[in-house]
């Protein structure tokens, strides 16, 4: 089946990344839901896959909460900078937690899972953005619009992988995986300032290596690693100082991760706590499954 994407008109137009991850020590700290500055949604997108009920406060589509105000202070408590898909009325709760609005207007459903439909047109899209634009009111609210939905893609249902995630933040209800989210977006808000400023400059696996994939010997900055299966990003700052995340591609047993740069330095991490930089060191060099770590040098 071919697949449609999900188009958004960004405000400027950005490109927009999300990722999520768990590190090393995930489920034996917490993150607090405020941190000392969280990260902003122009700077490196957390989005919470969904909509906003349509409904009423009388008809009980908002779950566990009394109202709006109420599911957009669950947004920013779980961690995420944006709202998830929401129409004009709903523009206004999003502004006490300095949430990024993502847009939607009624005239986009015009466009949903219709596979011959044509793509949506320059002309159109910006006829469905103005209309939506001036739906808000006050007009001193449209500046927080961050982008707008312009059209879907295959429901997540399709894609069973992607739905366990879909389903971890359903508005208006607390699932059993919202702690685990919030745990995971809390610490991309403590890596991202530093990350967001740093440039890809190669990518490698240790042990065994994919097809057509790389392996150690393609490292740029590092020197030696111990002989276990990782997934290694490596990248460079502003400054120049060399940076590694290493990720353990075992999902099942934590691995001890032992690393050397090629240039000479103490070995320091990115604490996903909120906590700056610390030495690499003692129970911090272990990786949980699936985990990763942003390693540099001082």
């Amino acid at each position: 089946m071919k697949k449609k994407r999900k188009k958004m008109l960004l405000h400027p137009i950005r490109l927009v990344v999300c990722f999520a991850f768990l590190t090393s020590s995930v489920f034996a700290q917490s993150v607090s839901t405020v941190l000392p500055k969280r990260v902003k949604a122009e700077d490196f997108i957390i989005f919470p896959y969904g909509s906003m009920p349509i409904g009423n406060v009388e008809s009980g589509v908002w779950g566990d909460f009394a109202d709006a105000d109420g599911m957009m202070k669950d947004l920013y408590d779980c961690g995420y900078n944006t709202t998830g898909f929401v129409e004009a009325k709903y523009v206004k709760y999003a502004l006490p937690y300095n949430l990024a609005v993502i847009l939607y207007n009624h005239r986009v459903r015009s466009y949903f899972y219709d596979e011959s439909t044509p793509d949506v047109t320059p002309k159109e899209a910006e006829e469905i953005v103005r209309s939506a634009l001036n739906e808000i009111e006050p007009a001193e609210l449209r500046k927080t619009v961050y982008s707008m939905y312009l059209r879907d893609e295959p429901n997540a249902s399709l894609f069973p992988r992607l739905k366990v995630w879909s389903d971890a933040v359903k508005f208006g209800y607390r699932t059993t995986t919202w702690a685990l989210m919030r745990n995971v977006n809390m610490q991309i808000h403590a890596l991202a300032p530093v990350y967001c400023t740093l440039k890809s400059v190669n990518v490698f696996h240790t042990g065994k290596v994919p097809r057509n994939a790389q392996g150690k010997e393609s490292a740029v900055h590092l020197k030696s690693i111990n002989d276990e299966a990782f997934l290694v990003g490596e990248f460079v700052a502003p400054d120049g100082k060399p940076y590694l995340f290493v990720v353990n591609k075992d999902t099942k047993k934590s691995v001890k991760v032992d690393v050397a740069f090629k240039k000479e330095g103490k070995i320091i991490y990115v604490n996903p706590f909120g906590h700056g930089m610390l030495p690499f060191e003692g129970e911090h060099k272990w990786l949980a499954p699936g985990a990763g770590v942003l390693l540099t040098i001082e």
